[in-house]
């Protein structure tokens, strides 16, 4: 593919601006020019390792490394057919295959296992030029012409106009509640809920958005176009849950074609189509790395495994010496807090993304210390099992205060 590709296109980049064009449609009339190329996605991991994707356009791949952007591998599963997503869950990676869209090949979802074996080119067939994939606990989703599809996780009950009115969708995210499209032809995210009613595909303002993801507390995109500003390169763009709060340039000069986007506990990823690398930044904009992994071929979309789950704030009760710890979790599944010298043990259910409490209650030595000095110091030990997945086990030291 790579070859192909470069040998009809050449070597140029996507333009500044192609309204009214989705990213696989700037690609057909550059190829018909012969002058050009053009374009053309919460999830976590249940091993102890974790990974960020890429889908490799120009080479028929899905890349992987770590996430510290060692290990990389351009070609950890081949054979795909233009692949223009990708997305991961506990079990499998995911991609679109839109290689009809050249004339060649055909529209559907690849599926493989996490190591890359198992490879299902044609998991879930009939899609319709399909860019940008998106998992959670029931379901994959991926963005179709204009419409969203939606599938069961096993690829049985496929519906390939779960959500109509989209306008060229470029990448789909999912949460607990919703789901989100990136609207290139409308320079708009859309959203509706989760079982597909309420669509608004003008949710949030963009500027040419290929690529969207999401996290606990907020919706990120790839403004593929930076602006019309004489900026260099594009931004990504954030916003709060709810849509308030908008940042078209959350991370201002992220790639010269950002081209996707990804999120995991500590990180925002993003793939540069122009200069074929990945690049990432802090949870909060800063320590941007425009080249985290280089090497890619015309890479467009993004997906990281992440930490399986992670600690948030501490609401200590002072009255009694206790506290309540929140534990962030990317889907659902089951929470234990192991009983210790120290910390009597609890459980809980996640039902979604989202946030659980876990209440921490000293016993032993600790409890005893509380008693005579006012505070003592505990480690929380969490062990978070997914839903279909494996268990995976993290300690949060705190420190518990007594007061009167």
């Amino acid at each position: 593919m790579a070859t192909r590709e470069r040998a009809e296109a050449g070597t140029a980049r996507p333009p500044a601006r192609a309204v009214g064009a989705g990213p696989l449609r700037i690609r057909r009339a550059a190829l018909l020019c012969a002058a050009l190329l053009a374009l053309g996605a919460l999830a976590f991991a249940s091993r102890a390792e974790a990974f960020v994707y890429w889908a490799n356009i120009g080479g028929d791949t899905i890349g992987r490394a770590n996430l510290d952007g060692t290990g990389v591998s351009q070609s950890f599963i081949t054979g795909a057919d233009v692949p223009t997503g990708v997305a991961v869950d506990s079990a499998h990676v995911y991609w679109t295959n839109s290689g009809s869209d050249l004339g060649f090949g055909t529209d559907t979802i690849g599926r493989a296992n996490l190591d890359g074996t198992g490879v299902n080119q044609s998991f879930i067939a009939g899609a319709n030029v399909p860019e940008g994939v998106a998992v959670d606990a029931s379901h994959v989703y991926w963005g179709d012409d204009n419409r969203i599809g939606r599938a069961n996780l096993d690829g049985t009950g496929v519906n390939q106009s779960f959500i109509t009115g989209a306008s060229s969708p470029c990448g789909v995210a999912v949460d607990a509640s919703h789901v989100y499209w990136a609207e290139l032809n409308l320079d708009t995210i859309g959203r509706a809920n989760l079982d597909g009613t309420g669509a608004d595909p003008s949710f949030i303002r963009a500027d040419l958005p290929c690529g969207v993801a999401v996290d606990a507390s907020h919706l990120y995109w790839a403004n593929f176009d930076p602006g019309g500003t004489g900026a260099k390169f594009g931004p990504i763009g954030r916003a709060n849950l709810n849509g308030t709060g908008v940042d078209q340039r959350f991370i201002a000069g992220a790639a010269s074609r950002p081209c996707g986007v990804a999120v995991d506990a500590s990180h925002v990823y993003w793939a540069d189509l122009n200069f074929d690398r990945i690049g990432r930044a802090n949870l909060n904009g800063t320590g941007v790395d425009r080249s985290l992994i280089s090497g890619a071929n015309f890479p467009c979309h993004v997906a990281v495994d992440g930490l399986p789950f992670s600690f948030g704030k501490v609401k200590k009760n002072k009255r009694k010496g206790t506290a309540k710890l929140t534990v962030v979790v990317p889907g659902p599944g089951e929470l234990e807090l192991s009983k210790t010298k120290k910390v009597n043990g609890a459980e809980a259910r996640a039902e979604a993304t989202g946030e659980v409490k876990l209440p921490i209650g000293p016993r032993g030595k600790a409890k005893e210390k509380l008693n005579e000095e006012g505070q003592a110091k505990v480690s929380a030990e969490v062990t978070f099992t997914p839903d279909g997945g494996e268990p995976n086990t993290q300690t949060e030291p705190l420190k518990l205060i007594k007061r009167g």
